[in-house]
């Protein structure tokens, strides 16, 4: 069941100075797909190796999302389409799905801060996109326990963990992958997605409740179930099935290559110093 996944590059650029990283190369603050330093090469290009090595992504159907003029100077490959980007990351992901995937074909969200994906690694999303075929979903999420985290990188972490009742504390990790062709209206996913999606971070009690309210009205029960650790794998899947509409899928992944990523100057300074050790 090869070359039946499109994929999108997910390359904007955080709208909050503090999310760029300072490689101290005279260049100033950048972008984190353009990172180089950790892999000595930007980050998005690694990402693309991946995708190139894998053997279920249509080689045909590749797009890459972000600053167009600066991506089109480190991508030369002709086949891969690269879009401008949006102010919004639903923005982002609403265009680059649109224009990719006009039949609503199967499709990829992957991140372009992953500094330990490359041409070598593409069983790290071959995993994940194996497991969704086992199912018949809109909308696969991926997720991993966090006792599959290197406890060096989980000690980065700053975000609050999930719980789902029976299986553990969770992190999500960076590849969703969606297919659109039996959704009518995608208005209220991507309306929710836009609500939460910058709140998402909760590092602290504040942003918890933040988060909390912005999701309140339609997952109150599940909201009750999570502060007590009830809230089962199950439960989530239902709830988003019965306010958005689509057939939603939890995809658990080991492999930590998806969770390591390049979100603050603390992650850029501890992997590139730790990289290869990882």
């Amino acid at each position: 069941m090869a070359d039946n996944v499109n994929a999108i590059i997910l390359a904007g650029t955080p709208k909050k100075k503090k999310k760029l990283i300072n490689e101290y190369d005279g260049k100033g603050p950048k972008n984190k797909a353009f990172v180089s330093q950790i892999t000595g090469k930007p980050l998005v290009c690694g990402v693309l190796d991946c995708l190139r090595s894998s053997k279920y992504v249509n080689q045909d159907n590749i797009t890459i999302i972000g600053p167009r003029p600066d991506l089109m100077k480190i991508i030369h490959d002709k086949k891969v389409l690269i879009l401008p980007e949006k102010i919004r990351l639903i923005d982002n992901a609403r265009t680059a799905y649109d224009e990719l995937s006009i039949h609503g074909e199967k499709t990829i969200f992957i991140t372009s801060d992953l500094p330990c994906l490359n041409s070598n690694t593409p069983e790290a999303i071959d995993d994940v996109i194996e497991k969704c075929l086992q199912y018949e979903a809109d909308f696969y999420f991926s997720i991993i326990n966090a006792k599959n985290i290197p406890q060096s990188i989980e000690n980065l972490k700053k975000v609050a963990k999930f719980h789902l009742k029976g299986k553990g504390d969770y992190r999500t990790a960076n590849l969703c992958l969606f297919e659109g062709k039996r959704i009518k209206n995608r208005d209220i996913l991507e309306s929710q997605i836009e609500k939460t999606f910058e709140k998402r971070r909760t590092s602290n009690r504040i942003a918890r409740y933040a988060l909390y309210g912005a999701i309140a009205a339609p997952y109150w029960k599940e909201i009750i179930k999570h502060t007590f650790k009830q809230l089962t794998e199950r439960d989530a899947e239902k709830a988003v099935k019965r306010e958005a509409g689509i057939d939603f899928k939890l995809i658990e992944t080991t492999d930590q290559r998806l969770v390591i990523d390049v979100d603050s100057q603390r992650d850029y300074k501890f992997l590139k110093g730790n990289l290869d050790y990882l």
